[in-house]
């Protein structure tokens, strides 16, 4: 009687064990938090474009968030020259050592000594412990000071129309430099968009895009925050690059629009002001009409 009391204590102690022993790997299979990449954004000011002359400082500032525990702030510099080909290599432009999951990081950054309407890329990293990372990328670009001569000239015509490509009278295309329509692609700068019968669309986008990898080209403007009549190169550039948002393709256009276009492969732009758009009874007689001016 006595050995049988003691088998089944031994029983129920090793019973026990393998509750606890079942306990345990419940708790060490629990599954490990997913650690995600960081993430980085700007704060302020909310655009990327940054415009000054040399020598002036840019200020942004980030905010950088991780799941764990974040390491290093970085940025790395890059130069383009006026059409945005990359010259020379990456350099370092700061780079903190940082703590903690959730920080406000600013980066201050003096313009240097390069030719105008140069820019410098400036990717900005966020590295978390294990070496993840996120990034985002501001342009700082080069721009003349008042006491500096102009960069470049600036012609005006007046009077041009673009049709639909409806109309099938090969007019559904311009070119800016040569004030004509064109049949050879790459010296279309724009085209309108309508193509299937219906509403005259008046809108315009740039066929060279596809070629030639400048996605967004079109700034939308009026006389309210840009002054046609006195535009100069200089304040082209400044109107361009201080839009948050230049796209690859026009809204639909009225005779209170004007449209900046930065022309392809070149560091050069177009500015059209809308005189009038014509929706006639038949696709022939359907036009945008509208002067320029053009940067060479």
């Amino acid at each position: 009687m006595k050995n049988y009391r003691n088998f089944r204590i031994i029983a129920l102690l090793f019973a026990s064990i393998l509750v606890i022993t079942a306990c345990d790997r419940e708790i060490d299979e629990t599954p490990i938090p997913f650690d995600g990449n960081p993430a980085i954004a700007l704060v302020d000011p909310t655009n990327n474009n940054f415009l000054d002359t040399i020598g002036g400082q840019v200020t942004a500032t980030f905010r950088l968030d991780d799941n764990e525990a974040l390491k290093v702030f970085r940025v790395v510099g890059r130069i383009l020259n006026q059409r945005d080909s990359l010259v020379g290599v990456d350099f370092i432009v700061q780079e903190d050592t940082v703590s903690g999951q959730h920080i406000t990081q600013t980066l201050t950054y003096t313009v240097p000594s390069l030719p105008l309407y140069y820019k410098v890329r400036l990717t900005c990293y966020s590295i978390d412990s294990e070496g993840k990372f996120a990034s985002v990328v501001l342009y700082v670009s080069v721009v003349p000071s008042s006491d500096d001569p102009a960069t470049f000239s600036i012609e005006e015509y007046n009077g041009d129309k673009i049709y639909s490509q409806l109309a099938l009278n090969g007019r559904g295309f311009f070119d800016f430099n040569s004030r004509n329509y064109i049949d050879n692609l790459l010296d279309k700068d724009i085209q309108e968009l309508t193509s299937v019968p219906g509403p005259f669309l008046a809108r315009l986008e740039s066929p060279n895009n596809a070629f030639l990898g400048q996605d967004s080209v079109f700034v939308m403007t009026d006389a309210t925050q840009f002054n046609y009549d006195a535009a100069t190169y200089e304040t082209i550039h400044e109107r361009f690059f201080s839009d948050p948002a230049p796209s690859s393709t026009t809204p639909a256009l009225t005779s209170s629009d004007i449209v900046i276009v930065r022309l392809t492969n070149t560091p050069h732009f177009a500015v059209m002001k809308i005189i009038g758009v014509n929706d006639g009874p038949g696709d022939a007689q359907d036009y945008i009409e509208f002067d320029y001016k053009v940067t060479y």
